[in-house]
């Protein structure tokens, strides 16, 4: 039982509260769908301490003042077991989507949608793939690729939050 308090507002909250109350209930959902998939994933959360810890428990330290291309690792990397006929490998990056007004959205920061691009370009080919992956509450999983997100950016309009001013797209999926 994750004990973190839950903020409709998430947000909205400070760095610090977000850390001290993230809730790994997005991963924990991608993983069961994984295994129940038939494939292996392992967390390359870069800036955890294990698999099972948020990211605002890293132990390196200034994590956020390391260059861009390490800090764009995706969430993780996911492939099929080795005595499987499927050959697929992929990383994943998890984002966190929202209900609202009859529609399913999500945030997607400026600098995210950089990094994302940068990633792409630079550690996949024609055997392993970037995806975006939306783990919703029902258990439904949406996955998105990065010229799939562009497109749908071009739809959106480009915003601030208001408690530190980081630019984001507001993009429906």
């Amino acid at each position: 039982m994750n004990d973190k308090k839950y903020y409709s507002d998430f947000n909205s909250q400070d760095y610090k509260t977000r850390v001290l109350n993230y809730r790994n209930d997005a991963e924990n959902r991608f993983r069961a769908y994984v295994a129940s998939s038939g494939y292996l994933c392992r967390a390359l959360h870069l800036n955890a301490v294990s698999d099972t810890e948020s990211y605002g428990e890293s132990i390196i330290k200034n994590f956020s003042k390391l260059p861009t291309l390490i800090k764009s690792f995706p969430d993780y990397f996911v492939y099929a077991p080795e005595n499987s006929e499927k050959q697929d490998q992929f990383f994943v990056e998890l984002k966190n989507a929202t209900w609202e007004h009859g529609k399913i959205t999500s945030k997607i920061k400026l600098r995210d949608i950089k990094r994302y691009c940068l990633f792409e370009q630079t550690f996949t080919n024609k055997w392993t793939r970037f995806t975006i992956c939306y783990p919703l509450r029902d258990g439904k999983m949406i996955f998105k690729s990065i010229d799939q997100i562009l497109k749908l950016i071009s739809k959106s309009e480009l915003k601030k939050f208001p408690n530190d001013g980081i630019e984001y797209f507001e993009i429906v999926i």
